[in-house]
């Protein structure tokens, strides 16, 4: 929920100060696999750098590893619009190549679309955390 929030008062602050709306952001790609902003796969236009990735594993509240999490990764600042998104796999793991930046990574349960869903936590508590890439690197989520 909390990431929910975070979201809704970044889109209040940047309608505030004048940005334009943005996007809505492309539905999730099956199973592990990415989706670029535009709605593809990505190889409608130029792929990211090989080291440019962000990877991990989603977990439920025991610690087994949990398939079907939605994981995203939203371009700083907002208004610019990019949203990447994957679907944690099997084994519960998630990867994305992105472009060169700064993001947001957030990870959210939601069995059922009628509803908002449930945040995934890092280890440090966070339900949000900040990324830059390159180097990318390995982040875990886990429901509380």
């Amino acid at each position: 929920m909390r990431f929910i929030t975070l979201l809704l008062t970044a889109t209040l602050l940047l309608a505030a100060c004048g940005a334009d709306p943005e996007p809505t952001p492309a539905p999730p790609a099956p199973d592990g696999q990415q989706r670029a902003p535009n709605g593809g796969t990505g190889r409608e236009r130029a792929e990211p750098a090989a080291d440019n990735v962000v990877s991990g594993r989603t977990f439920d509240s025991d610690g087994r590893p949990m398939a079907g999490i939605d994981v995203a990764l939203y371009v700083v600042p907002r208004r610019l619009g990019a949203v990447y998104q994957a679907k944690s796999g099997s084994g519960g793991r998630y990867s994305l190549r992105v472009p060169q930046g700064v993001y947001l990574l957030a990870a959210q349960y939601n069995p059922d679309p009628s509803d908002l869903g449930e945040d995934l936590y890092t280890a440090g508590g966070e339900s949000t955390i900040s990324v830059e890439v390159p180097p990318g690197g390995k982040y875990d989520f886990r429901l509380p």
